[in-house]
């Protein structure tokens, strides 16, 4: 997932700020769910981490599975 200073404004649609935004990506970075590489220009690529990968298999997904 690449994230640009764009996708962070758009974040202000949803009532969310850009310092939320990047509280829960560095809380995510920190708790090891996640890793940050550079994109272009300004982006960043999300990638989950093998305990972030399970995590998403046990929390995420099942609630998509509800949705869907």
């Amino acid at each position: 997932i690449a994230l640009s200073t764009r996708d962070l404004n758009r974040a202000k649609f949803f009532g969310l700020s850009r310092q939320t935004i990047n509280s829960a990506i560095q809380n995510l970075e920190n708790d090891g769910i996640i890793y940050l590489s550079k994109g272009t220009g300004r982006n960043k690529i999300v990638h989950l981490t093998e305990k972030g990968k399970l995590f998403a298999l046990k929390k995420i997904y099942p609630l998509f599975k509800i949705e869907y």
